[in-house]
C-alpha cells in the first residue's frame, strides 16, 4: 500500500490503536507482536502518527527507534540515559525534530 493512500492511513491507525490497547501492561518485547512489525513496516510514513506527543509510549520508542535504524538516521541512545523513560523520550523527540518529523511547535518542548 502507497503511504499516500487514505486506505493506508485508516490501517496503520487501526494498527497502531491496536497496539496501543494489547500493550498496556507491556513493559518490553515489543519487537516480538506481529502488529508491531505491521506497524514497523510502513516505515518512515508510520513516524508522524508514532511521535504523537501525548502517547509516546515506550512501544512507539522502539518502533521510531527501528524504523530510524532501517531508514539509516538512527537514533543514538547513550548507556547512561537506558531505562530512563524522560530520557529515552527526550532523545527521540531531539532527533525527531532534527531530522524534520516534528517541528518544535508541534512536540513536548
Amino acid at each position: 500500500m502507497s503511504p499516500e493512500n487514505p486506505e493506508s492511513f485508516r490501517y496503520l491507525n487501526e494498527l497502531i490503536s491496536s497496539l496501543d490497547e494489547d500493550t498496556l501492561a507491556m513493559s518490553g518485547g515489543f519487537h516480538r507482536l506481529e502488529v508491531f512489525e505491521r506497524i514497523v513496516e510502513h516505515g518512515e510514513a508510520a513516524l508522524p502518527r508514532l511521535l504523537d506527543k501525548d502517547r509516546l509510549d515506550w512501544w512507539r520508542i522502539e518502533a521510531i527507534s527501528v524504523i530510524a535504524y532501517y531508514s539509516g538516521n538512527p537514533i543514538y541512545f547513550p548507556d547512561k540515559i537506558q531505562g530512563r523513560y524522560n530520557e529515552v523520550a527526550d532523545t527521540t523527540i531531539n532527533w525527531a525534530k532534527k531530522y524534520g518529523y516534528i517541528t518544535d511547535t508541534s512536540s513536548n518542548s
